[in-house]
């Protein structure tokens, strides 16, 4: 007989099989959290200074809008009454209604100067695990102000599944990460490109300066255990869909078809998005030194970007000179219509050297169009193209 996905032994078991597995957390984590009736769940680990709340490794974050995660992490982390509460608790099941009860949370700073603004959780229930670093883990499931409070219901099932997640967890936050040699680090941290490698276990081990920076910003995505994780669940599937890809080829299990480890990762505000690629790493054993096995994964901010140069894509796949120029625009995230007004010709005109332009390239969509031309770097500065 097979085993009821919603029993708390079956999701046990796929917490378990995970582990061994090395495989992603999130599917499992968002099936036990539509069990119980959440609108929206969140792994992490916490920091602390003083009693208050300082940063957080996420590893997961579903159901949450990019732009409330964004002001959370830029400030209000520090003045939320459930993670401030978090340290004088015991770990397992917490109902931190039950502690921070809905009067009080609906008077606090926390909810009126942020939470209400934003359609933030209201309510939750979560599963409070130790890490060896004397930071404070959990996973959280949430529901909005005009839902009901987590019941004995859910507070049942969660408690029967809290001591296998908190083994699993804990677990994971233990395993060590394997950095790559001192020279190759170095290397990744002097690209001016965002840059990082995940492991075989899908664990970030190493992010150079300029991915850093970019997750610091809380715009479009952010780095924890689990690796790179866009903010919204449809990029987060697309950019799992591209490293789970490219994985796949390191081991050697399928060769990575054109264009299958490149993603693209919204940005909120309306700035242009982030443009990303997953490429397989191969083990080549007998080498010197230590070997890595996993993805690169490259990450390109085409709001500050350098502009691709024409003249270079010209030259370097034969394209006339409005193709090139043609191309130079599309890589820097115009549209058809705005390169055609501004160089007064028609939008047909510009289709048929775009046809030439795809011929000549082998680039199919825009996004491999500003991939390539961020391979090939540009000559003209870069400029703030943020909002348009």
């Amino acid at each position: 007989m097979e085993n009821d996905p919603a029993d708390p032994q079956a999701i046990a078991l796929d917490l378990y099989a995970a582990v061994l597995d090395r495989s992603p957390l999130v599917d499992i984590l968002d099936r036990l959290a539509g069990i119980l009736g959440a609108r929206s769940h969140l792994t992490q680990m916490a920091s602390f200074e003083g009693g208050a709340p300082t940063g957080s490794d996420v590893t997961a974050v579903v159901g949450i809008s990019p732009e409330a995660f964004e002001a959370y992490r830029a400030g209000f982390i520090a003045h939320d009454p459930w993670l401030r509460l978090a340290p004088t608790l015991p770990p397992g099941l917490v109902n931190f209604t039950r502690h921070v009860p809905a009067p009080d949370l609906s008077r606090s700073f926390f909810w009126n100067e942020f939470a209400r603004h934003h359609e933030s959780p209201f309510h939750c229930l979560a599963v409070k695990f130790p890490d060896a670093r004397g930071m404070v883990g959990g996973f959280a499931t949430h529901r909005g102000m005009g839902a009901e409070p987590f019941g004995p219901r859910e507070e049942a099932f969660l408690q029967a599944v809290a001591p296998h997640l908190q083994r699993v967890l804990s677990a994971l936050s233990r395993l060590p990460d394997a950095p790559p040699a001192g020279a190759a680090e170095a290397a990744l941290d002097a690209m001016g490109r965002g840059a990082g490698l995940v492991g075989m276990d899908r664990r970030m081990v190493f992010a150079n300066a300029a991915l850093r920076g970019m997750a610091s910003r809380g715009d479009g995505f952010v780095l924890g255990r689990g690796g790179l994780l866009p903010l919204t669940p449809a990029a987060a599937r697309t950019a799992d869909t591209a490293i789970t890809a490219a994985l796949a080829a390191a081991a050697g299990r399928l060769r990575l078809m054109e264009g299958a480890g490149r993603f693209v990762i919204p940005r909120v505000g309306g700035n242009l998005p982030y443009l990303a690629e997953a490429i397989p790493v191969r083990h080549r054993p007998g080498g010197d030194g230590p070997s890595f096995q996993g993805a690169l994964i490259l990450v390109s901010d085409m709001a500050q970007a350098p502009l691709p140069a024409a003249g270079l894509l010209r030259d370097a796949f034969d394209l006339t000179a409005a193709e090139g120029a043609l191309a130079a625009g599309l890589a820097a995230g115009r549209t058809l219509s705005a390169i055609a007004a501004a160089r007064g010709v028609s939008v047909e005109t510009l289709r048929t050297q775009l046809a030439a332009v795809r011929r000549k390239t082998g680039c199919r969509r825009q996004l491999d169009l500003a991939l390539l031309a961020a391979r090939l770097g540009g000559t003209e500065p870069p400029r703030d193209r943020r909002n348009g």
